[in-house]
């Protein structure tokens, strides 16, 4: 049961990271691009869809005229926060060393010729933001430390829910890029030998 699990993961992994590791700099165009309603915007198409039947059911056209305006609203909501991600350009990642067992930071650099806002990433549980102002912008990015030497950063998720949060708008890369791990020092520092600076015979 355990290795089918691992079987449905690996293909799903493969189906969302289909292009592998990239080098940068990657641009997001619209064939990166994934869109599904936010929590928000199921609970607005619940209300939208009670409106509708209501409307219908007595034959209001003031109603009727609402909901279609809302419907409209979202459609265009739908296309502002599309292109609010496309052709964002992640141009260059630079990472600080760390020690075995701390976690990384990446400064992630966006960029794009028209300004960008609430680009958004998830690491270590916690969600960064930030805006994407006179063509550049930088988004922290945390991971954590699991072996010595160069290690490979783990999948990069960005994603908007600009302007209305209605929509949730992501793409996903492996970028080429690595992060120098030190040895973790002991602590507490070991006592120094009783005969450190005495010549011998």
């Amino acid at each position: 049961m355990a290795s089918f699990k691992a079987y449905i993961g690996r293909l799903i992994d493969n189906l969302v990271n289909r292009r592998g590791v990239e080098t940068l700099p990657v641009v997001f165009d619209w064939r990166r691009i994934y869109v599904l309603p936010s929590k928000p915007g199921l609970f607005f198409s619940v209300i939208w869809f009670v409106m509708l039947m209501a409307a219908l059911n007595f034959n209001n056209n003031m109603g009727l005229m609402l909901v279609f305006l809302l419907f409209g609203m979202g459609q265009v909501m739908l296309l502002q926060t599309f292109f609010n991600m496309r052709n964002v350009q992640l141009k260059r990642i630079k990472i600080e060393p760390v020690f075995l067992g701390d976690v990384a930071e990446a400064q992630l650099e966006l960029t794009h010729n028209t300004d960008k806002w609430q680009v958004n990433s998830v690491s270590r549980g916690a969600e960064q933001i930030t805006h994407i102002e006179n063509g550049a912008g930088h988004l922290p990015f945390h991971f954590k430390s699991v072996k010595r030497g160069y290690q490979s950063m783990p999948r990069v998720k960005l994603f908007t829910r600009y302007p209305m949060g209605l929509f949730t708008v992501w793409v996903y890369c492996i970028p080429d890029t690595q992060a120098l791990i030190y040895p973790k020092p002991e602590r507490p520092v070991p006592v120094y030998p009783s005969h450190g600076g005495i010549d011998g015979e």
